[in-house]
């Protein structure tokens, strides 16, 4: 558009002069001059010049509208210039500030007049001062732009860290001066410092323990070993960053390591490898290596960190261990052996009790039977009366044969467990009883009984003998009281006999259900003294417990307990 305007005014003036000229020559009066116009071209002229004028003055008002919207431009531009969130300058070669934004002088605590006209060196913190020269120097030596970070002080001596950012350029006057960018990078550079002072700590903290600690990047190579990895393999840590460190890993355990570790690196998971690792010394020590996947404060994947303890002690004593494992299996079998051969004989004694030391006292028995019916009357008082005797021996040993055949079977009987009726199976046993009660004025008093879980043969046993010893010492009480009730308590079922009968010292207590110990005398209680003993071995191989209670002329209480239906037998 200037061009075509420079044009209609140079087309102006030549018409102008040229009706100049030709009115002055008119007015003198000369015929000399052969440019003489006719009236219809001194139309024609006039008219050209009229238009050429209403063009001029289009053209003014073009042009002064754009000079108004240069100056609102000029006016914005001036706005974004002085409120831009960073400093703008232009410096001379000389170092003198030849113009600044507002930003620029709030930067400095200072007014843009004070700022304009004066070298910004003089904000520049001494000891940084050469930082500043070396990038004025760069600028106007090498035309290419410049960076560089360095500490400045405000008017009241406050002093923050600036970032400038330089570019060469040219004046008005096409002198060389530079643009400068400064922006307050104060808190940047107290995260990087308080970065430094973390990664510091860490770094202190991993090399102070024991633990073997090394990180990797995103391409699986590893970057950091602490000090105590490389006081462990004695080796640098230029030598061991990367894959290095698998220069001293066990070639036996290489392969599996490799692939251990790249399998949870490409799924992003944690592993646990244990493997042989060379020591300084040559020696190679088993290491336990823990890693995970580390992500940075925006959730991205980083790489990975780990850390190794030694473990060679450990791992000798589970081999220690498994080996004497072994040798325990194999004693435990040699005794498994044992056992069953001893098992064998027991049976075959238990076969010869039963039937080789019955019968004599069976052919015992009835020759005194015999005696006692056939030859009583050839008998005196005393005769008779060391007959029974010898009938009485025989029926006890008998009995106690009998006995400690169901003792010692107790041990080897297989249980089958079933749900049972407690109730039902008291009054079942106690009716057996019922030639021991004859005569007797005796009370069963029957509680609340849960339903029990265990053999139903061997728990008869146990009240067999509970019972029975109860209604037995109970004899000398007019009228005797027998209670049988269950209870529930931490995941077991209780149940307890109690009687009011003759009782016992607790001191006394740790001899009851051991075989052969009585508290009582023969001629006052009959027994064999195994009955408790018997109740005892039944309860425990159920997993439950037995105690009593009793004070002497007060009675006693028997309990056992059984574990429920789902506690391990």
């Amino acid at each position: 558009m200037k061009n075509g305007d420079n044009r209609i005014t140079d087309d102006a003036a030549k018409l102008r002069r040229r009706a100049e000229k030709i009115a002055r020559e008119k007015s003198a009066g000369s015929t000399e001059n052969p440019e003489t116009l006719s009236s219809a071209e001194t139309r024609r002229m006039l008219h050209e010049l009229h238009v050429h004028q209403i063009e001029l003055e289009m053209q003014n008002a073009e042009l002064r509208r754009v000079q108004v919207e240069l100056d609102a431009a000029r006016a914005r531009y001036f706005d974004l210039y002085d409120l831009a969130p960073v400093g703008y300058c232009t410096i001379s070669e000389r170092g003198l500030v030849l113009e600044a934004n507002l930003t620029a002088a709030t930067l400095l605590d200072v007014a843009r007049n004070a700022l304009v006209g004066r070298p910004i060196v003089r904000f520049v913190r001494e000891e940084d001062r050469d930082i500043y020269y070396l990038l004025g120097k760069r600028i106007f030596d090498t035309g290419a732009p410049q960076t560089c970070e360095l500490r400045m002080t405000k008017r009241d001596g406050t002093t923050f860290w600036a970032h400038m950012a330089a570019a060469p350029a040219q004046d008005d006057d096409g002198s060389p001066v530079c643009r400068v960018v400064m922006s307050d990078i104060t808190e940047g550079k107290k995260s990087e410092e308080a970065l430094r002072e973390n990664e510091q700590s860490r770094r202190t903290l991993a090399d102070s323990g024991q633990a073997l600690i090394w990180t990797a990047g995103t391409d699986k190579l590893c970057n950091y070993f602490n000090r105590v990895w490389l006081e462990f393999t004695g080796r640098t840590l230029e030598q061991e960053i990367g894959n290095g460190w698998a220069e001293g890993v066990h070639p036996d355990d290489m392969q599996r390591c490799l692939e251990i570790y790249a399998r949870a690196f490409d799924r992003r998971e944690t592993f646990s490898i244990e493997y042989r690792l060379r020591r300084h010394d040559g020696e190679y020590r088993w290491i336990l290596d823990d890693g995970c996947p580390r992500y940075d404060s925006k959730g991205e994947f980083v790489g990975y960190i780990g850390h190794c303890l030694d473990i060679t002690e450990r791992k000798q004593a589970e081999e220690e261990l498994r080996q004497h494992r072994n040798n325990l299996e194999e004693l435990v079998a040699h005794r498994t052996a044992e056992l069953e051969v001893a098992n064998r004989e027991l049976e075959a004694f238990s076969y010869s009790v039963s039937h080789d030391l019955k019968a004599p006292l069976r052919a015992v028995d009835g020759f005194a039977r015999i005696l006692d019916e056939d030859y009583a009357s050839r008998l005196d008082d005393e005769g008779r009366r060391l007959l029974n005797v010898i009938r009485n021996s025989a029926r006890d040993m008998g009995q106690l044969i009998t006995d400690l055949l169901s003792f010692s079977r107790m041990g080897r009987t297989e249980l089958a467990m079933s749900s049972l009726n407690m109730e039902d199976l008291v009054r079942n046993v106690w009716d057996k009883l019922s030639v021991l009660r004859e005569g007797r004025d005796i009370t069963l008093d029957i509680g609340r009984l849960p339903v029990a879980h265990g053999d139903l043969a061997t728990i008869r046993e146990v009240l067999v003998n509970l019972l029975s010893n109860a209604v037995k010492f109970t004899r000398t009480r007019e009228h005797a009281i027998v209670n049988v009730s269950g209870r529930e308590e931490n995941g077991e079922t209780v149940y307890t006999v109690r009687d009011n009968g003759v009782g016992f010292d607790m001191v006394y207590e740790d001899r009851l259900f051991n075989v052969f110990q009585r508290l009582h005398s023969v001629e006052d209680f009959e027994g064999t003294g195994i009955g408790l003993a018997l109740v005892k071995r039944i309860v425990l191989r159920h997993g439950g417990r037995v105690r009593a209670e009793s004070k002497p002329g007060e009675g006693a209480a028997f309990s056992f307990s059984l574990p429920g239906r789902h506690e391990k037998k």
